[in-house]
């Protein structure tokens, strides 16, 4: 777990401080002490302490920020806040926590504890809210600033782990007319961290030639939220896919008519064109009938 929060930090020589989570004793699950892992009851009220502390010479300003954990376009869980959250995640931390102190300064040589009071959903819920509770420093004259994420858990029912290896996604595919490309999404439904995941893409044209494939390993996806990337700019009316997602494979088409994309499976496909077939060699079939019809007349 201490993994999905390491520092997210461009160091800066000249300043140096530094962030710990104090410890909560009524709630924290575990011994591991780097990031909040809290077990809570549902509607409860509680507070997350954070130490900074600053050892220079002279008084330091600090930005506080409340993130949610997320999942960013390289497949690896995100706090840093740039990413918008899907449209399934229900409870959110940065929904549940307030940030009564967005800047902070801290006198030289000193520590100060800042407090994050949060208030967990009424309704019981599986599963996990990620956060992330971001220390960056305030230097406006340096462009490198060193800043720090300090991970939280938040739960109502103690679990041995909440990554879920692989565990049940689906797939949902919009096109963007202004990109003139599809943009494909991994939804982890799921209140657990949807952990090595493997997405393969092949895609062709009308003539069976290939004109896309992509393929990527290891991604994970918060809980509730989602991967998305884009493919290549596929400005053409129709298209073959075969999408692999965790080795099960997928094959269906999309039919591109102005703004309006049309996803089918072979036999949704299929059957159109029958029922067109026999309408043509059905009216065939009269014409030739009518035809000796008449010559035999």
């Amino acid at each position: 777990m201490a993994s999905l929060f390491l520092h997210d930090a461009s160091c800066n020589a000249t300043s140096i401080f530094s962030v710990f989570p104090v410890e909560n004793d009524a709630h924290q699950v575990g011994t591991e002490d780097s990031y909040f892992n809290l077990l809570e009851k549902p509607g409860e009220k509680d507070v997350l302490k954070v130490k900074i502390i600053n050892p220079s010479k002279k008084a330091q300003k600090f930005m506080v920020t409340l993130t949610d954990g997320n999942t960013n376009d390289e497949g690896q869980i995100d706090y840093s806040g740039s990413k918008e959250n899907s449209k399934q995640l229900k409870a959110s931390f940065t929904d549940i926590a307030k940030n009564p102190q967005p800047i902070v300064e801290v006198g030289k040589e000193s520590t100060k504890t800042i407090e994050i009071p949060f208030t967990m959903p009424k309704a019981s819920f599986s599963g996990v809210i990620l956060g992330g509770i971001t220390v960056r420093e305030v230097n406006p004259s340096s462009f490198n600033t060193y800043s720090y994420t300090i991970g939280v858990v938040l739960m109502n029912h103690r679990y041995d782990s909440i990554n879920k290896k692989k565990s049940m996604q689906k797939e949902d595919i919009d096109y963007d007319k202004n990109q003139e490309a599809f943009i494909v999404r991994l939804i982890n439904p799921s209140g657990f961290l949807s952990t090595d995941n493997e997405l393969e893409i092949e895609v062709e044209n009308v003539w069976g030639q290939k004109v896309y494939s992509y393929e990527k390993e290891d991604i994970d996806i918060a809980p509730h939220q989602e991967f998305s990337m884009m493919t290549d700019k596929l400005p053409h009316f129709f298209y073959r896919w075969e999408v692999k997602i965790n080795q099960v494979e997928k094959t269906f088409y999309s039919l591109h008519f102005g703004d309006k994309v049309i996803y089918c499976s072979p036999i949704q496909l299929m059957v159109p064109i029958l029922v067109l077939l026999l309408i043509i060699v059905g009216i065939t079939w009269l014409f030739v009938r009518r035809y000796y019809k008449e010559k035999l007349n």
